[in-house]
């Protein structure tokens, strides 16, 4: 399966200083775009032992992401920042398993593990210049990523009106996903 996406817009930042002991903040409105690829492979029923299916994948995604240069205004330290682009390119192999439970044909265990490697070591620099009198060029060196991480989960899904209703609780070692959360949701074909 190949996928992609598109996206573009403008945001609102604003940045909070203190300026002699005083609370203050300037603000800018760069535009931003974010493109992205992904090209899946995914052997459906793989295994179909005692009823027990398991999909065996493997993925590769390519995004960039981009924030043109902007210069704030307001209070009395505004800033110009410089253009930032992000990329971010992961390899992703993993396994989807279901497993029928005693309640019918129309519930069953899920389960997800997942292996993950990203190519990109840490996020693009952010530079700029203090804006006014006094004013400085500045460079701050961008954040490092963990470049590895493994992803689990385990869940029900089942058919209800209609629909099919999934519930899983998920895990994952350090990486760019938080490491403990749910997810859930209702699919109706209309």
């Amino acid at each position: 399966m190949l996928s992609g996406y598109y996206q573009w817009g403008s945001t609102v930042v604003a940045r909070g200083y203190f300026n002699a002991g005083n609370a203050a903040s300037s603000t800018g409105s760069p535009d931003t775009n974010i493109w992205a690829l992904r090209a899946r492979l995914e052997w459906d029923d793989f295994a179909d032992r005692a009823g027990l299916r398991l999909n065996p994948y493997g993925e590769v995604s390519y995004a960039r992401a981009n924030m043109d240069a902007y210069s704030e205004a307001g209070r009395a330290f505004p800033a110009h920042f410089d253009s930032r682009t992000d990329d971010a390119t992961d390899l992703r192999i993993g396994v989807h398993g279901a497993y029928p439970l005693a309640l019918g044909n129309r519930t069953a265990l899920i389960g997800l593990a997942e292996g993950v490697h990203r190519f990109q070591g840490e996020a693009s620099a952010v530079s700029g210049k203090l804006l006014g009198p006094g004013g400085f060029s500045f460079n701050f060196d961008g954040p490092s990523y963990d470049q590895n991480w493994f992803r689990a989960g385990i869940g029900v899904e089942s058919t209800i009106a209609g629909g099919k209703a999934f519930f899983m609780v998920n895990g994952a070692t350090r990486g760019e996903t938080p490491s403990v959360w749910v997810s859930a949701r209702y699919q109706l074909a209309f």
